[in-house]
């Protein structure tokens, strides 16, 4: 199933025995584009500290409540190593974190490398790792709450900004950009395909597409309708209200948060029947 990452943004995050907070951002390898951390704020008696969480231990979105449940409980969540989300997350700080939950690093199995631009993750020493990490932290982490909003250039000129992302719920892989081109291309959101990108300017907030604005003008509208190439997922399912709308809905426009399905969850709705 596919998902709006941001319709991810404030959902709960379930120990074994109470809730630890809820979602705040999203840290993504930009050398495979998929999601390596959920970044969840913590509640409570946590004292509202930010807290990395890998994707790899996260069950399945509960829609209906909101909520992630994962393998772990309070207490292993608040002695964890604490990591300053709010600058570079260096390798031997997720190395330290990862020996700490005895989780597998992603780094040395290399999931979702296939997925973007730039060549495979490639398995690294703890040693090299270290090195690297006394340079910039890891220069592949990136956050999605920081990247929404970068201006979007086709080969022959600005096309809008980074609006959303569209990802999987198995593997994380980050698989389009939704665009906001309203200002270029009136009422027009448009899916990109990531692989379509051939760079991201960190320095000046930009996003560069191998495109001309006529193929951006030709990408598919963002829709359910068109949420893969050649496959037409049958639901949006709206939240929190989770009614059910077909592709060609028109309350889907309404709509700002949800999840494509092909299953009938929900309620139907009272104009289209879902």
């Amino acid at each position: 199933m596919h998902i709006l990452l941001n319709s991810l943004i404030g959902f709960s995050l379930k120990a074994v025995d109470g809730e630890i907070g809820r979602v705040h951002d999203f840290y993504f390898d930009d050398a495979a584009w998929t999601v390596r951390y959920l970044v969840v704020r913590t509640g409570g008696w946590f004292s509202g500290r930010m807290v990395l969480i890998p994707s790899t231990e996260l069950g399945k979105p509960d829609w209906e409540r909101h909520q992630f449940c994962v393998n772990l409980t309070c207490a292993q969540v608040k002695e964890s190593p604490d990591i300053d989300t709010e600058k570079p997350v260096y390798r031997q700080q997720e190395i330290i974190l990862h020996d700490y939950y005895q989780w597998l690093p992603y780094w040395k199995v290399g999931i979702g490398s296939t997925v973007g631009p730039v060549l495979p993750v490639q398995e690294i020493s703890a040693e090299t790792a270290e090195k690297e990490s006394k340079a910039a932290g890891n220069p592949h982490l990136r956050s999605t709450r920081h990247i929404r909003g970068y201006y979007i250039h086709a080969e022959d000129g600005n096309i809008g900004h980074v609006d959303d992302y569209v990802a999987d719920d198995k593997e994380w892989k980050l698989e389009y950009v939704v665009a906001d081109t309203r200002n270029v291309f009136p009422g027009k959101k448009v899916m990109m395909q990531v692989k379509d990108i051939s760079s991201v300017e960190w320095l000046d907030y930009s996003v560069h597409m191998n495109l001309k604005k006529e193929e951006v003008r030709n990408s598919p509208e963002f829709n359910a309708a068109n949420l893969e190439f050649g496959k037409t997922s049958r639901y949006w399912i709206a939240l929190p209200s989770r009614i059910r709308h077909n592709a060609d809905c028109p309350y889907y426009h309404n709509t700002k948060t949800g999840y494509f399905s092909d299953e009938k969850e929900g309620t139907p709705c009272g104009k289209c029947g879902g």
